[in-house]
């Protein structure tokens, strides 16, 4: 993720929270609490506001989380003292958490993030993501595919199909994929969300 792609985050932290905690995101919940269950321990990738995190843990979930943005990070810490050993400043591509998170988590989700890694930054993030997830666990991807015109942030231009292709190599199956409009009410913005299973047998 990109230097100008962070420093928004930071700089805007507060206006985005209360956006992100505005949205309709009852599709996408939908697809955590079919996948995930209480019993599990889950890791969410660019946890921003902490919304889709407080959502699992109401339900139980025993969650983790990290973010690009230190401002989203010390914000949800103070917000949420119990949760703040669970919580870590961290850059995609990359995972940065202690050898004890090695193939710890039952899923690894991410929501409204992916779309900001460029291409080439992918293939090190799922080696990341297979680093820390336990045999046969779940990724859940939910990205926007459309492009984006005046923005700051960077955003990828993904192709749903190419990225199953990718995963697919990485010795995932898709089991589920959706596409839904935007949360926001931006005509313009759809997104999809798809589901992947780690085969424990591939190599």
């Amino acid at each position: 993720m990109n230097s100008s792609t962070i420093d928004y985050y930071n700089s805007h932290s507060d206006e985005l929270i209360i956006r992100y905690d505005s949205a309709d995101v009852s599709k996408v919940h939908s697809i955590l609490d079919k996948y995930i269950s209480p019993a599990q321990k889950v890791l969410e990738l660019g946890f921003g506001s902490g919304r889709d995190m407080r959502h699992l843990k109401q339900r139980g979930v025993r969650v983790w989380g990290i973010d690009a943005s230190d401002a989203f990070v010390l914000r949800f810490k103070k917000e949420h003292p119990s949760l703040k050993d669970q919580l870590f400043a961290s850059t995609l591509p990359e995972i940065n958490l202690d050898s004890e998170y090695e193939h710890f988590f039952d899923t690894i989700y991410s929501i409204a993030t992916w779309m900001h890694l460029p291409k080439e930054e992918h293939f090190e993030a799922i080696l990341s993501i297979k680093k820390h997830l336990k045999s046969n666990g779940t990724v859940i991807l939910s990205y926007s595919y459309t492009p984006r015109k005046n923005d700051p942030r960077f955003f990828e231009n993904i192709i749903p199909e190419q990225m199953s292709m990718l995963f697919e190599s990485f010795g995932f199956n898709l089991i589920d994929s959706s596409f839904t409009s935007d949360g926001l009410d931006r005509d313009e913005i759809e997104w999809v969300t798809q589901v992947f299973q780690h085969n424990a047998s591939s190599v």
